[in-house]
């Protein structure tokens, strides 16, 4: 099995308005077909293809100090060749 070698990784605390307008802006750079990404002296320039894969998750995780975390996932996936296709309606 392949080893994943993670690129750049970041995690930080943002208001919901902040966070709607990074990931507006993240969707407009995957339209142009081209995105970088900067988290400190880390960056990684990424080139999309016409076909990504999306995956999407929602989960809730009991916390005993803090309550029920929620979570949303937004994965992006592409591959070198081929990919598998599925079907997201958003409401």
């Amino acid at each position: 099995m392949a080893e994943k070698t993670v690129l750049l990784s970041t995690k930080e605390a943002k208001g919901r308005q902040e966070i709607a307008e990074t990931l507006k802006h993240i969707a407009d750079k995957i339209a142009g077909g081209k995105l970088t990404l900067k988290a400190g002296q880390d960056s990684v320039d990424l080139e999309m293809p016409e076909q990504l894969v999306l995956e999407v998750k929602v989960s809730d995780k009991a916390k005993k100090s803090k309550g029920t975390q929620h979570e949303l996932e937004l994965e992006i996936k592409w591959y070198d060749e081929g990919l598998p296709g599925g079907t997201l309606e958003l409401e």
